[in-house]
């Protein structure tokens, strides 16, 4: 009876201490870390400006993804005054939509992931929101100067060197990884029969502006102009780097589906002047500068009163 008159004691003098004390508790760590607990969101790693930070917020369980996550709390608290307009959203919005092929893809997206198309929008404008942020804290480092691109020309001469090049053209039909089975098998003999056409003499322009699926380049005949090793996909290139001028290639295939090549000119590689690259060598160095700039801020972001790392 004693004890249960204590309890109820203890019960009265914590309601009559009103709010004060109860903000005091909820603040504590050690009451975060059973909130963790009770709802399942394990134990505690951080606290943001008074909100908790728990092991189901981080992807991974090392002390740069809680320095991540600090990050992205600091950027979501000072970050909403930025305004992103409607245009922005959507044009995000879309090219997101599109990497998932169709809007079922889409849709079932949205529902494994718990999200309405509004939240899904709104996770969109916080991102945006935040980029534009970091970009404003970035911008004032960016210094564009005509001697700052030079400096950057003589520190690094191999980036003056254009490697060796070769004109292309190509048929192409899609079959990529998710295309049926009956479908990639249809193309397969599609493409072997365009090959035995250009064997018999077809002409290849002719032909890749009827019947080729790279809208873009039908259009010239099937040219994709002048191609590197670094800028085309490798198993594409390890197949036109074999040829002559003139020279037509086997059906291969690549990730995206079929093609045939055919190169029409192959130029060696050479020294570029400064006139050249000097757009290549100016975004090298903004790109350069604008990430150092920005891993500053972040590094600022990911600083809290307090942190908690996993054992």
């Amino acid at each position: 009876m004693k004890r249960a008159l204590s309890v109820t004691s203890v019960v009265v003098a914590g309601l009559a201490a009103g709010l004060a004390c109860s903000e005091v508790v909820v603040r504590s760590v050690i009451c975060r870390q059973t909130i963790g607990r009770w709802f399942a969101r394990g134990q505690l790693l951080a606290i943001v400006r008074g909100a908790g930070i728990y092991e189901t917020d981080v992807e991974g369980h090392d002390a740069e993804s809680v320095r991540a996550a600090i990050a992205a709390a600091n950027l979501r608290s000072v970050d909403e005054h930025e305004i992103v307009s409607k245009f922005e959203v959507d044009s995000a919005e879309a090219i997101l939509r599109a990497q998932f092929g169709d809007e079922r893809a889409f849709r079932q997206a949205l529902k494994g992931g718990s999200l309405s198309e509004n939240q899904f929008c709104q996770m969109i404008a916080d991102e945006l929101r935040g980029v534009q942020w970091l970009e404003k804290r970035s911008a004032p480092a960016l210094q564009k100067s005509e001697e700052i691109y030079r400096t950057y020309a003589r520190e690094h001469p191999g980036e003056s060197m254009q490697p060796a090049r070769s004109r292309v053209s190509h048929i192409f039909l899609a079959a990529h990884s998710a295309t049926p089975p009956e479908e990639v098998e249809s193309k397969r003999k599609l493409i072997d029969f365009f090959a035995k056409s250009l064997a018999e003499g077809a002409n290849f322009a002719q032909l890749a502006a009827e019947v080729s699926e790279d809208e873009t380049s039908k259009k010239r005949g099937g040219d994709l102009g002048f191609i590197c090793a670094e800028r085309i996909p490798p198993e594409f290139f390890s197949v036109v780097a074999k040829l002559r001028p003139g020279q037509i290639s086997p059906p291969f295939r690549s990730h995206l589906g079929f093609h045939i090549a055919q190169v029409t000119d192959v130029r060696p590689p050479r020294e570029m002047s400064f006139d050249e690259v000097k757009h290549e060598i100016a975004t090298e160095v903004e790109n350069r500068t604008r990430n150092a700039a920005l891993s500053g801020v972040v590094a600022r972001l990911s600083v809290t009163d307090f942190l908690q790392l996993f054992p």
